[in-house]
């Protein structure tokens, strides 16, 4: 936040240069404050961790005061926002990028109408104040959850609405605006409950890993002043399970990120802490061809050599699996690695070995007390 209080004043005196430009009038790096919520003490290692050496993306950037500063860290920054409506038609951020001599890499990009977001890999993604000004918000999270390792995410909320008793906050429901009924702003479409953003972002292939709300009202509503409520979310995206060590055996990923593995296949988890194991939750999903009513399909979970479970598929269909892995004593690191004990062979139409369709792979650390095994 210091940093970003000095970087204002750089902010204010290029912004000076050109009294011609209708500048966007909302303070957009008091954002600063609210990342350093999220990042627990905003320490500047945290936020390292999470752009990981790749670029940043700001989604909605404005005038660009956050992307300069990000930039202004040492981090390279791509920055998208729509020219009908940004405030000055992107004269702003152009300007800025001149009298700062940045090298912002800045896109035009209307995504209701194309989201086609920069076909890079991106550590962290911010997406502020931005998804309830899209009439299709699903389409901009979907691709984030795809491009992105992190993404930041706020947006007003309401907690009760026109025509509705009581609160509604943990209703997963959102409120469809009339054109200008929101600021007069007839870019406003959609206000969310706080369970309706958590659903949507769950069903976009994210999890929440920390979040926190501001209001100015424990009754929050979609279309007054007083009534406006913001929420803030730090997101880890789980798209095709990138956010796991995934070793040997699997396939790239498919549709809404599932992915082919073949009959072996392994996963490597970083070190636990003493008292906890791994949980692992698979989706799983088997043909019907590879179903024998003489010969269950069988997969098979070893860690150092040791069988640690064993699942049947009986059935063709989805199946879910839940098994829990030990910290092998004397090793800095753990490989699970799985085995099926048969698979499609390569044909004409499709030259892998297919065992299974992994639809999702979630990896959660619980104390040895609260472990199926105890």
């Amino acid at each position: 936040m210091r940093r970003a209080i000095e970087f204002r004043e750089t902010l204010r005196r290029a912004k000076a240069q050109f009294p011609e430009i209708a500048w966007y009038p909302y303070d957009s790096l008091s954002n600063v404050q609210h990342l350093e919520t999220l990042l627990d003490g905003g320490s500047r290692a945290a936020l390292d961790h999470l752009v990981g050496g790749k670029p940043c993306l700001d989604v909605g950037c404005g005038d660009g005061d956050l992307s300069f500063f990000l930039e202004h860290l040492g981090y390279a920054v791509h920055a998208i926002d729509n020219p009908t409506t940004n405030f000055n038609g992107l004269q702003g951020v152009e300007a800025l990028r001149q009298a700062l001599g940045s090298s912002l890499c800045l896109r035009a990009l209307n995504i209701d109408e194309q989201c086609r977001l920069p076909q890079l890999r991106f550590g962290l993604g911010l997406a502020l104040g931005v998804i309830y000004h899209l009439k299709n918000p699903f389409v901009l999270l979907d691709q984030l959850a795809r491009c992105c390792d992190w993404v930041i995410l706020s947006s007003r909320i309401m907690a009760t609405a026109p025509g509705l008793p009581g609160r509604i906050d943990t209703v997963p429901v959102a409120f469809l605006l009339e054109e200008d009924q929101l600021n007069a702003d007839n870019s406003n479409f959609w206000i969310f409950t706080d369970a309706c953003l958590r659903r949507m972002i769950a069903r976009s292939k994210f999890e929440v890993v920390r979040s926190f709300r501001v209001s100015l009202t424990p009754e929050s509503d979609p279309v007054s002043l007083e009534g406006d409520e913001r929420a803030f979310y730090l997101l880890r995206s789980v798209w095709a399970m990138n956010h796991l060590r995934l070793l040997q055996g699997w396939h790239q990923a498919e549709g809404e990120g599932w992915r082919w593995v073949e009959a072996e296949f392994s996963l490597g988890l970083d070190p636990l802490a003493i008292g906890f194991v791994y949980r692992i939750s698979l989706k799983l999903f088997a043909l019907e061809q590879m179903i024998d009513a003489s010969d269950p399909l069988r997969i098979e979970a070893f860690s150092s050599g040791q069988l640690l479970s064993r699942y049947q598929l009986h059935v063709s269909g989805e199946h879910s699996w839940v098994l829990e892995v030990p910290h092998p004593a004397n090793s800095d690191s753990v490989q699970v690695d799985f085995r099926v004990n048969r698979a499609l062979p390569p044909d004409e139409q499709d030259r892998r070995e297919r065992a299974l369709i992994v639809g999702d792979c979630r990896v959660e650390t619980v104390a040895i007390s609260d472990s199926q095994g105890k």
